[in-house]
């Protein structure tokens, strides 16, 4: 098991304050993308949000990508690849499973017959990329998004560290995108059991709801006509209250 240590511990936590606090889901990946190549560099990155039908078929909606690459057509590329990906991908397989997975594209295919297929010629070849990383994101049975991570010749391929690191930050990951899915009604019958259970005051109640909608503390006290100093005391006992130390924690009760 590897463990964290120095700079990698408070890039990790600064990662996962980003995951649940970046208001816009677009902005949030963006902004992901851009701290995770420092944890794990990359030469070009997607981050895809999907949808499936009833049927399970799976769809590419929405795409970020993150890249140093000096090619002018990297854009026309990844537009295809947002119609035809789930087509040619040799790992599509994985997308149907029900629980999210970290995995570098040699774990699952040899390079040999990797570098033969439609996906590594099409995607690959163009950029002189060769190593790919890929996290699939899974909450409640439902894959919500696909994280993509490659590197160009002559880099390594990607480590069982890096790896472990994207399987930590996968359910933070998955748990946004899906709660990014839900209603924001601040009323919601979801929340409600949390009140009853750890015996919640109105205000921290209210705040909780407010937390969980992904307000700032900012937005929260000028939404409620209170103090900073106001505010971080009902955090503080809400959050006694809960038995949990971090914002993002709500999340996993």
């Amino acid at each position: 098991m590897y463990k964290f240590e120095g700079n990698d511990v408070s890039l990790m936590n600064h990662i996962i304050y980003t995951i649940y606090n970046v208001e816009n889901i677009d902005d949030m990946r963006m902004d992901f993308l851009k701290l995770l190549k420092h944890l794990i560099p990359f030469d070009t990155a997607n981050f895809y949000l999907i949808e499936s039908d009833s049927d399970g078929v799976h769809t590419f909606k929405s795409l970020i990508n993150e890249n140093t690459l000096k090619n002018p057509n990297v854009d026309d590329v990844l537009q295809k690849h947002m119609k035809t990906g789930f087509e040619i991908d040799n790992m599509h397989w994985l997308y149907d499973t029900k629980k999210s997975s970290a995995y570098r594209l040699t774990d699952l295919i040899s390079e040999d017959i990797f570098t033969a297929t439609d996906y590594y010629k099409e995607l690959f070849v163009p950029f002189n990329l060769h190593f790919g990383a890929q996290t699939t994101l899974v909450k409640n049975g439902d894959l919500v998004g696909l994280l993509g991570l490659f590197r160009c010749k002559p880099a390594p391929n990607f480590t069982d560290k890096e790896i472990f690191q994207l399987d930590c930050l996968k359910d933070h990951l998955s748990v946004r995108l899906y709660n990014a899915r839900m209603p924001k009604d601040p009323y919601h019958a979801g929340h409600e059991g949390y009140r009853q259970k750890y015996d919640l005051t109105p205000r921290e109640y209210e705040i909780l709801v407010l937390l969980f909608n992904g307000l700032s503390n900012d937005q929260i006290v000028q939404k409620l006509f209170i103090s900073e100093n106001t505010l971080r005391r009902h955090i503080y006992n809400l959050f006694s209250k809960l038995g949990i130390q971090e914002r993002w924690q709500l999340y996993f009760l």
